[in-house]
């Protein structure tokens, strides 16, 4: 497969009007494949600096595309803020059960729950001391922060 060259371009014309298509090549999917050698570490509850409620919608609108796609990574660690993504109320829970169900497995740092007191309101996966988060980074290979 050869990317775009592999794709057609089809067009049309309705009175003054043109329409273009891109058709795509046999075969091709925007389907992610879980990666056994890849760490989705969550250490905030939003994505990149500057407004909170855009980088909470970012967030959401990040995990609901990975739960489309069918996942990214085999294991997600969220700490510091991040685990209040796995807490009650979080915007994000119904895309996390859809990651847990397709064989992903979620963690919050327990030193993070106790911080923000939140280990009572845990709804999805384990928790993970430190050294269990050490010994994921140490194992795989590929890490992607968020």
């Amino acid at each position: 497969m050869n990317g775009l060259r592999d794709r057609k371009l089809q067009g049309t014309q309705r009175d003054s009007d043109y329409y273009l298509g891109l058709t795509q090549p046999e075969g091709f999917s925007t389907q992610l494949e879980p990666q056994e050698n890849l760490l989705l570490l969550v250490t905030a509850a939003g994505i990149g600096r500057g407004s909170e409620e855009l980088g909470q919608l970012l967030m959401k609108k990040f995990f609901r595309a990975l739960s489309e796609q069918g996942g990214l990574g085999k294991v997600i660690i969220f700490l510091n803020s991040g685990v209040y993504l796995t807490c009650a109320g979080s915007s994000v829970l119904e895309y996390l059960c859809e990651l847990e169900k397709d064989g992903a497995q979620i963690f919050s740092c327990a030193t993070s729950l106790e911080h923000y007191q939140l280990r009572e309101l845990l709804c999805i996966g384990k928790i993970l001391d430190v050294y269990g988060i050490l010994d994921y980074l140490q194992k795989i290979p590929r890490v992607i922060y968020l």
